[in-house]
């Protein structure tokens, strides 16, 4: 067959599943900067952080535009080509210490944000619901339905129908914590059940971090360091009718004092939980995993260049192969540090800094969701958030025979999950598109996928010319590079 190559632009990459395209070494960068166009000093801008698709949620509790302390949460998108500021979230009926953006949580067109007070200035807990129709107006918020100043809305996350409040009981009155859980019916969000930890009573914070994911509630219950516990997180699974306690977890060489528990993330089958204050303040991540009867501890994580008092766990997400983890003091230097599971372990892929060297209490709160990672970093005087990215890098594409003589091309991702094959259109001068279906194949050391497919024997002796597209949620696309591969006649 004739050789000949594509039109520049018509062949390409199009995802389906979890994979998303990048270059063998899977690199990150920094991507923006966001910082709110009317910011003002020690608003604690980046206390808190979300991130979904093209929509960033960032926290500011010491925003006085309401109240002292009132604390606002901006609203920032990405258009395709950059991100800017589209809103300032607060609200009218606001006292001082309000702490609104304390915690943030963003999923599909809901966004939740807590506002849990201060007992020393006698403001209750509460939390706002927007709903996102080109821009988020309230539709709605939910108060404390147990006692005074028990610090609700300390966290929350909603995914998808399920929202999940902590009030982790700061006050004497309730020392132990609980967890409401609210589901969305198609019209409202009604409240469904309060979830607490039985046990011994004691200042357990329980509540003071929280995750949903499907039918699974994580909650951290990181103790009380005067007290002495040690932190667990426990988990509860939603049966059809109600949520029911399925396993307490903690840290396999756990000792008290470290915050086990006080952040975790939960996506599928993976759960990460921090204890910052393990080994005097080195801190360590845990990861764990359901193996379809029980979660089980899989791995210890830490910095490469871990240091004491560097409170590595104080903030941790995850989103399928990759997570991430916060380390730093609220007004230190800090970092995020990316894993990547290159299936048999998790692997350190990167430390995260800020680009113009900014790194006051940066690290302070992280999100991963895809391909974009969200750093907060409220220790600066104005504070900030900085955006990176994994998804326009150029992939790596290789072919070689097989030994029956098949060409095979293999495409490295970052990214990428066993159940999520490639599916690759190659367009013709025709215009009729050929499809070809990519199968995971292996983990490589470098946190990448790699996924394999024999070229049709229609294509022997033509050029391909890729360019890769990275997928967000909302299916927009994003070109990155191209490249081209010849097969032999």
């Amino acid at each position: 067959m004739r050789v000949r190559s594509l039109p520049s632009g018509l062949a390409f990459f199009a995802i389906c599943g979890l994979a998303s395209l990048a270059n063998a070494q899977c690199l990150v960068t920094e991507q923006a900067k966001l910082i709110p166009t009317n910011g003002a000093n020690a608003d604690a801008f980046g206390f808190s952080v979300s991130v979904e698709g093209d929509v960033a949620l960032v926290g500011a509790i010491g925003q006085d535009s309401q109240a002292s302390n009132g604390g606002a949460v901006y609203v920032f998108r990405n258009d395709g080509t950059e991100w800017a500021q589209d809103q300032r979230l607060t609200e009218n009926s606001f006292g001082d210490n309000q702490n609104f953006g304390t915690s943030v949580s963003v999923s599909g067109t809901f966004a939740w944000v807590g506002a849990p007070g201060s007992p020393f200035s006698g403001t209750d807990g509460e939390v706002f619901i927007y709903e996102d129709d080109g821009s988020f107006d309230d539709v709605g918020s939910f108060v404390s339905a147990s006692e005074v100043f028990d610090n609700f809305g300390a966290a929350v996350d909603v995914n998808g129908s399920v929202a999940a409040v902590g009030a982790p009981g700061y006050s004497t009155i309730t020392p132990r914590g609980n967890v409401t859980l609210y589901r969305h019916d198609g019209t409202d969000w009604l409240e469904e059940q309060t979830v607490s930890l039985n046990g011994p009573l004691g200042l357990q914070r329980f509540g003071n971090a929280v995750a949903v994911s499907g039918d699974v509630l994580a909650v951290g219950a990181p103790g009380s360091n005067p007290v002495g516990q040690e932190g667990v997180v426990a988990i509860y699974r939603f049966d059809g009718s109600a949520w029911v306690e399925e396993q307490v977890l903690e840290a396999s060489d756990g000792n008290e004092n470290e915050r086990f528990g006080s952040a975790l993330d939960l996506d599928g089958d993976t759960l990460v939980v921090g204890a910052p204050l393990v080994d005097n303040g080195t801190g360590a991540a845990y990861v764990f995993r359901f193996d379809g009867s029980g979660w089980v501890e899989e791995q210890k994580l830490s910095a490469s260049d871990a240091t004491p008092q560097a409170q590595f766990g104080g903030s941790v997400s995850v989103s399928g192969t990759r997570l991430v983890v916060g380390s730093g003091l609220p007004f230190g230097d800090g970092a995020g540090y990316v894993f990547s599971d290159d299936g048999s372990s998790w692997v350190e892929q990167e430390k995260l800094t800020s680009g113009d060297g900014d790194l006051a209490g940066f690290g302070n709160s992280v999100a991963i969701n895809g391909d974009r990672i969200l750093v907060g970093g409220p220790g600066s005087l104005l504070g900030s958030a900085n955006v990176f990215d994994m998804s326009e890098i150029l992939l790596d594409v290789t072919v070689a025979p097989n030994q029956d003589g098949d060409d095979v091309l293999t495409v490295t991702t970052c990214g990428g999950a066993p159940e999520s094959p490639l599916l690759v259109a190659v367009v013709g001068s025709d215009g009729l598109p050929l499809f070809v279906r990519f199968d995971f194949n292996r983990f490589d050391e470098f946190g990448g996928s790699a996924y394999q497919g024999i070229v049709p024997p229609i294509l022997r002796g033509v050029t391909w010319e890729f360019q890769s597209f990275g997928i967000s949620l909302f299916q927009r696309a994003r070109a990155s590079n191209r490249m081209s591969v010849d097969f032999p006649n």
